[in-house]
């Protein structure tokens, strides 16, 4: 699988962790285990940017802009605990909704709170 596909499949894939809890879960492992940096400045539409490899990638997103909102808030409800592994930006203004994640390059291995975030989801 490319990694457009594998980055449009986790727009949509809730099988294993549903909801926006899951969704985030999976958003951070993503841009964590490949190295990608998001930038999300519309509900519909984001890109991914390699870090390493300068690959771009712009997918479709099928979110309504309230969803889009409740990613923001999670995020932002995790910026603490994810600090040490990410680099966050966010608006959750309704007029200026945006969100920016990059992975830093001293990250740790696994994301911090990702077994408990994926705990939570199957509870």
């Amino acid at each position: 699988m490319n990694d457009a596909e594998r980055l449009r499949k986790l727009f949509c894939n809730d099988d294993v962790q549903p909801g926006v809890v899951g969704f985030v879960s999976r958003l951070l492992t993503e841009c964590h285990d490949h190295y990608w940096e998001l930038d999300w400045r519309q509900p519909d539409q984001c890109t991914f940017l390699g870090i390493d490899t300068g690959t771009e990638v712009t997918i479709e997103v099928p979110f309504r802009p309230s969803v889009f909102r409740a990613t923001i808030a999670r995020v932002a409800a995790l910026s603490d605990e994810i600090a040490a592994t990410f680099r966050i930006a966010f608006s959750n203004d309704p007029n200026d909704l945006w969100l920016t994640i990059k992975p830093r390059h001293d990250a740790p291995a696994q994301i911090d709170g990702s077994d408990a975030l994926a705990a939570q989801a199957h509870s």
